[in-house]
């Protein structure tokens, strides 16, 4: 196994999901690698719940490189921290445009609700 095989079989290798050889010529390639076993040194350390510590900077792009490096490539290998990420993103965004230009989200609200809610305001004693 060469590092470019090990970066595909990584998944697997850190789910236990390898057949015992591939699990072997892994193991046997991390050996003899100094940056292979770095890396998955790095990745067993980064788990979801150290992600949502640097989410804020990672949207932002204020990551250092080899930090943003670490948390694309846990997002990679983690379906659902990329779906976290994504929905942080739309709220961010959500909040900043409410924020920044309450109109912005006016067209995404039902003109039903909308007249609902004033008529409510309205009635109030």
């Amino acid at each position: 196994m060469n590092c470019r095989d090990f970066d595909v079989a990584l998944r697997a290798y850190l789910e236990r999901r390898l057949a015992p050889a591939e699990r072997a010529a892994a193991d046997q390639h991390l050996a003899a690698c100094g940056s292979c076993a770095e890396l998955l040194e790095r990745m067993r350390r980064t788990t979801c719940e150290v992600l949502t510590r640097f989410l804020d900077e990672y949207v932002d792009g204020g990551l250092a490189s080899d930090q943003k490096s670490v948390f694309e490539r846990h997002l990679a290998l983690c379906p659902p921290c990329v779906e976290f990420v994504r929905s942080y993103r739309a709220t961010v965004r959500l909040g900043r445009a409410a924020l920044g230009d309450p109109g912005a989200l006016l067209p995404q609200v039902p003109e039903e609700l909308l007249r609902a809610v004033l008529d409510a305001r309205s009635r109030r004693p």
